[in-house]
């Protein structure tokens, strides 16, 4: 369930940096890196978001 909790976080965090608002960059690539090993199937787009956190 936390698995389902943190990709929920993650979500919210890139709707509100999608709406121009600011967010805990570390926090998102953390969560990113958290959830990559419970779902390969998104290695692309936590990849992808891992990356934009660390510029």
């Amino acid at each position: 369930m936390a698995t389902y909790d943190d990709m929920k976080q993650l979500a919210k965090m890139l709707e509100t940096e999608f709406n121009s608002g600011t967010i805990d960059r570390v926090r998102a690539r953390e969560l990113a890196d958290k959830l990559l090993p419970h779902h390969p199937e998104l290695r692309n787009t936590l990849t992808s978001v891992h990356r934009r956190m660390s510029r």
